[in-house]
């Protein structure tokens, strides 16, 4: 770029003298004096639409006559990145370079660099850099440009530009360490981040509260509470930081984060009187979000309540109350929110009405998702593309498929920037156009998805679509992004070939930012199919990427493990342990339940015995799994005593194993030790939450005054075990009359309805299959738990199907039960990445209840990687 055209003074006087006095003369002539409240503020906020041209209307205002000193510029540009209108503020600032009389400062050129790196990109930057005169390339510039580096995560660059600095002597404050704090921060890169704290030290750098902030947030991702808390009360000591209510929601987050309700709800209402000034909107905005994560209604109400309490709701504010009240199942409460925000309305924000349709759309409601759209076309407002291709998903979901077609063709007409089609839905689309022998309607629609943009290779690649050599086909609609749970349904069936085919040409369409998660999909996939080649060549891929974390070794081990590779599992294990940089109880537990399960139950003591001494404790599944190989090999006393250790370790969530606790109540029957059941397990388990009705329940166990009676698990177990036989033969409608009869007689177990889900499961009647869990689902009492092999499988369906409502309302059942389980936590998102919904999607509906530990370390880490 043209140096002299980067910082020329030009000659604006204001453009030109004769232009000037042009102006004057206007001016001066005006017959009345201009609108005091006709400010170029108002004209630039009024003129949100990204396609409204800033420079047009400064020119506007400049032929008009009016006044525009550098510094309401300046203040323009400054408001304009506020509101994240980045394109609008650079068009602010090019006019403003090109058209001002002055030199422009290092300041204006480091917010310039800011706005290209957002609007343009990183080349567009470096251009840039490079046309700035030496003498101006101060600290703010090379600041901005590490900030730029930074905010794209180019890692690389970014530490040698800090070397860069550090040579230039520009490391005297903590701006650039913060900047990287957060980068090294941001991609795990835990060592580094404390390597540049170390050195912030050293050179007597002192942290300041956005240092502080970043550590804090360290602790919190990788569920360290007790750095987090110590690190808290360092701050709260020191003279010179004023703890603000931002701190207060950083720890709030990571109690969250790690299930910690109570003290997330402790710490929010500690931080509320800190709030004042300026902040209060974004800080109401920001606690009615939290109240909503932990299931707190009423205190989402209170901060609302607060927020309007302030003057003119934005529309930050509607969207975050109402995401909330979907997030809580409130949708006349949000429906009402959401009809105060149309009679409110001034600036009109997609992302509003998106919330609601999503939600009518997943629930079926599409005439309520239908009045919502038509409404804002007939007062003039246009749908973008996320709102039609929502409701075409919603059509396709409810087999509306002709509707699912033209909504969905308005969604790419629509198109804009960074918009990419549901690809279930899609694929759903063509499936369809192919069924109705409408190849010519499936080529039309390919053409203008390339037309508006998305390339062929994007299209064939996702959807491998191939109708015949002449035409599209779909023998490979596999291909889209879904294509492991394709893969995993032909393993699953035996088509060992047909599913490896899917895996392999799945392979070279990884996209760069997905590669963790990718090989560790087929990793599995691969173990699946038994080649224990490929398993190995996706775990080399898998670390060449660098940091290997819990959730890698856990596939790896759980794979070795499934294909016997034993010596295998315990080298990797070996690896994990001398890597670790955060313990992750489900990476031993997967060792010691093959031990378990294979009679080696000295190998599992010892590697339990390893960890106790090493300070980590196990948890809860741990002495489970211990209790039930030691039940499995006859070893009952010792089951006794793991199955209490268990107990005592139990987590919200966790539950005994019913068999081998039966088991156990059997044994201490025979062994004439009643008052030993009912001291020892009942009451140990109804006072660490789990009450006396649960477990009569999910046992059937009916205990009287002198003896252990089994009456009600004997009926249960043979109606179970009746109805499983006939499931095996193929004799379904046996089965059903078996539970029919059952039903009749009172007994509406749900483990029989559980019984005929698994079967149908077996037998690929995944419909059924459903139907069937659900309505066990729905009839079983508290603490009762469906089959998890059977419930995993129906939640994929729902997955396949787009379904992600179903989903949802399969999980709601589930939660009613007892607190849902980790696995069930980590395999929601998969389910709404695999129905095609978006980040915010999945935080919205992520089914996050008070008394949950959610949020945990691995499942945060899953998001990030589904995302990155």
């Amino acid at each position: 770029m043209d140096k002299l055209r980067l910082l020329r003074p030009n000659s604006w006087c204001p453009l030109g003298v004769s232009r000037v006095s042009t102006f004057c003369c206007r001016f001066y002539s005006s017959a009345s004096h201009p609108d005091p409240t006709d400010t170029i503020y108002r004209r630039i906020s009024r003129a949100g639409h990204p396609t409204n041209s800033m420079t047009a209307i400064l020119e506007e205002w400049v032929e008009q006559g009016r006044d525009l000193k550098r510094s309401v510029l300046q203040g323009l540009v400054k408001q304009l990145r506020q509101y994240n209108r980045s394109g609008h503020a650079l068009q602010v600032s090019e006019w403003m370079f090109d058209q001002m009389n002055h030199p422009v400062s290092p300041g204006d050129i480091a917010i310039r660099l800011d706005l290209i790196s957002r609007v343009r990109g990183l080349e567009q930057v470096e251009k840039y850099f490079d046309g700035i005169p030496d003498d101006l390339r101060g600290f703010q510039v090379y600041g901005a440009l590490l900030h730029c580096y930074a905010a794209h995560k180019h890692l690389e660059k970014a530490e040698a530009l800090m070397l860069k600095m550090r040579e230039l002597g520009f490391l005297k404050t903590s701006l650039a360490y913060n900047v990287m704090l957060k980068l090294y921060f941001q991609l795990g890169k835990t060592e580094k981040l404390e390597m540049l704290l170390q050195e912030m030290e050293q050179n007597g750098i002192k942290h300041d509260k956005f240092t502080f902030n970043i550590q804090l947030n360290a602790y919190g991702s990788t569920a360290d509470i007790e750095g987090m808390e110590k690190l808290l009360s360092k701050m709260a000591i020191d003279p010179g930081l004023t703890l603000d209510w931002h701190v207060y929601v950083i720890v709030a987050k990571g109690y969250l984060k790690t299930g910690l309700i109570e003290k997330a709800l402790t710490m929010l209402r500690k931080l509320e009187p800190t709030i004042s000034g300026k902040s209060k909107r974004t800080a109401y905005e920001t606690l009615l979000t939290l109240y909503a994560t932990a299931g707190e209604i009423s205190d989402v109400y209170r901060m609302w309540n607060l927020l309007k309490n302030l003057g003119k709701v934005y529309n930050s504010g509607y969207l975050c109350m109402i995401s909330s009240l979907m997030k809580l199942d409130e949708i006349n409460g949000a429906e009402r929110i959401f009809k105060e925000w149309e009679s409110e309305l001034e600036y009109f924000d997609a992302r509003v009405p998106n919330v609601i349709i999503s939600a009518y759309c997943r629930k079926g409601h599409l005439e309520k998702a239908e009045a919502y759209v038509n409404g804002f076309i007939e007062s003039g407002k246009d749908p973008d593309a996320t709102t039609w291709d929502r409701l075409a998903t919603g059509y396709h979901a409810n087999g509306q498929m002709a509707k699912s077609v033209e909504a969905m063709k308005k969604a790419i007409l629509a198109d804009r920037p960074g918009w990419t089609p549901n690809t279930m839905t899609l694929a759903a689309i063509l499936e369809y156009l192919k069924e109705q022998d409408d190849v010519g309607a499936a080529e039309e629609f390919l053409k203008l998805l390339q037309e508006r943009g998305h390339s062929s290779t994007d299209i064939y690649d996702k959807l491998g679509s191939d109708f015949n050599k002449e035409t599209l086909r779909f023998e490979a609609i596999a291909q889209m992004e879904r294509e492991e749970h394709i893969a995993k349904w032909y393993l699953k069936a035996g088509l060992i070939e047909k599913g490896l085919t899917i895996v392999r040409k799945s392979e070279p369409t990884i996209s760069v930012k997905s590669k963790r998660i990718a090989y560790e999909t087929l990793l599995t996939l691969y173990a699946t199919a038994g080649e224990i080649d490929e398993v190995y060549r996706m775990w080399n891929l898998c670390k060449n990427l660098g940091k290997v974390y819990n959730s890698s070794y856990l596939c790896m081990i759980s794979s070795l493990m499934r294909l016997d590779e034993i010596n295998g599992a315990e080298m990797i294990f070996k690896e994990w342990e001398s890597e670790q940089q955060f313990f992750d109880a489900r990476v031993p537990n997967v060792m010691i339940s093959a031990y378990c399960r294979k009679g080696q139950l000295e190998k599992a003591e010892a590697y339990v015995d390893r960890f106790v001494k090493s300070g980590n404790d196990p948890d809860a599944t741990t002495w489970d799994r211990l209790a039930t190989g030691y039940h499995a090999n006859g070893q009952m006393a010792k089951s006794v005593e793991a199955m209490k250790k268990a107990i005592l370790a139990d987590r919200p969530g966790w539950k005994p194993n019913t068999i081998t606790l039966a088991a156990i109540l059997e044994y201490l029957k025979q062994q004439d030790d009643v008052g030993a059941a009912e001291e020892e397990f009942l009451k140990l388990i109804q006072e660490r939450g789990h009450s006396s009705t649960g477990i009569n329940d999910k046992l059937g166990i009916n205990f009287n005054k002198e003896t252990l009676r089994f009456e009600a698990i004997d009926q249960m177990e043979r109606d179970d075990a009746l109805v499983d036989g006939e499931m095996h033969e193929g004799l379904f409608e046996k089965a059903e009359s078996v539970v029919n009869k059952a039903l009749k007689g009172g007994k509406p177990h749900a483990s029989l309805r559980n019984v005929l889900a698994m079967g149908y499961k077996r037998e690929n009647h995944m419909s059924k299959a459903v139907e069937m869990l659900k309505w066990a689902l729905a009839v079983g009492k508290q603490w009762w738990s469906p089959n998890s092999v059977t419930l995993d499988s129906c939640l994929d369906y729902f997955g396949g199907q787009g379904d992600v409502g179903g989903a949802e309302d399969m999980i709601r059942l589930l939660k009613k039960l007892g607190p849902l389980t980790r696995d069930i936590y980590h395999r929601w998102p998969r389910i709404c990445v695999a129905a095609g919904a978006s980040v915010s999607e999945v935080l919205v509906y992520l089914p996050v209840k008070k008394h949950t530990r959610s949020l945990n370390l691995g499942l945060a880490r899953s998001l990030l990687e589904l995302f990155a």
